[in-house]
């Protein structure tokens, strides 16, 4: 086997952390020296070992680290079998580097309650519904007008919005009469009917932006103040346009109780920062061994294997 193959394995299996660490031992002239440090095991290596793996005993800490010393000799005497050697070497450091900077610092028991909290509202969609609002808008587009027209169009949709208001709610065909009338005008107009979306943003946690599902944030803002008493809004600009909305309905909040989803809730915080703080060693190692990568290739290779 040559060592594209056991590469293209090892970037599969064990993960892109050890495909690091080889590319950047296998540029050190002293891989003797190393590998001769793993043949003889002292009682501070068996003691480090149970440090990092307290769930071990003394003698399945020994018979572990015998394990990796035999590979370290097998690597002396064959070399032929260095390779196998080596990377049994770098898995071992691998794993101890993963333990003490990414899987100790961040335990089950070091997750607060006002976290976890937070999960609960950045989760919403993940755990049953959040409060939604629905509504039906029109919108006059102004990606196409010059300057100069954008007051004109803004000024006829005023008026349209005027006309509408004279119903206490205006009805889907009224609204519909209003976006015939400017098309004839020459506007280029859309009318979208119930569309629902969270009545509020979903918080930032954990690295994510707040944000708005399926709209932007002036539309969404618009439409949480409306009602079945104040059902039609001013004027909103966004970025697509202006639009006149009408309050459809709002949908109380269906969520998952606390407690029943906490589990879950600690094992998304869990698997985030892990892998955030594995984003981070991985960049660590890129800068200091200067190492790039090949995303394609490494891409090909863990297609082929599919």
């Amino acid at each position: 086997m040559n060592v594209c193959v056991v590469l293209k394995r090892l970037v599969h299996g064990t993960a892109l952390l050890l495909a690091m660490l080889l590319l950047a031992n296998c540029q050190v002239s002293k891989e003797q020296a190393s590998i001769e440090r793993f043949v003889v095991i002292t009682e501070e290596d068996v003691a480090h070992h149970r440090q990092l793996h307290p769930e071990y005993t003394l003698s399945e800490a020994r018979r572990t680290l015998d394990q990796e010393a035999k590979l370290a000799q097998l690597a002396l005497e064959q070399p032929q079998a260095r390779l196998y050697a080596r990377l049994a070497v770098l898995q071992a450091k691998a794993k101890q580097q993963i333990a003490t900077s990414i899987e100790s610092p961040f335990r089950r028991e070091a997750i607060s309650e006002k976290i976890i909290q937070q999960a609960y509202d950045a989760y919403a969609f993940e755990i049953g519904q959040p409060q939604r609002t629905t509504v039906t808008h029109l919108l006059l587009r102004t990606k196409t007008l010059k300057d100069t027209e954008l007051a004109r169009a803004r000024q006829t949709m005023s008026r349209v919005r005027q006309w509408l208001s004279e119903q206490a709610f205006p009805s889907d065909q009224k609204m519909a009469q209003a976006v015939r009338a400017l098309m004839l005008d020459g506007y280029l107009v859309a009318f979208d009917r119930r569309i629902t979306f969270p009545t509020q943003p979903i918080e930032p946690f954990l690295g994510m932006p707040g944000r708005y599902m399926n709209v932007v944030e002036p539309f969404a803002v618009a439409s949480a103040q409306l009602s079945h008493k104040r059902p039609l809004s001013a004027i909103v600009e966004t970025t697509f346009g202006y639009h006149i909305i009408r309050f459809d309905a709002r949908m109380a909040s269906t969520r998952i109780p606390y407690q029943q989803v906490k589990p879950f809730l600690i094992e998304q915080i869990l698997k985030y920062s892990r892998q955030v703080a594995t984003q981070q060693y991985l960049d660590a190692l890129r800068k200091k061994h200067n190492i790039s990568f090949n995303d394609n290739a490494i891409h090909n290779m863990l297609a082929s294997e599919k």
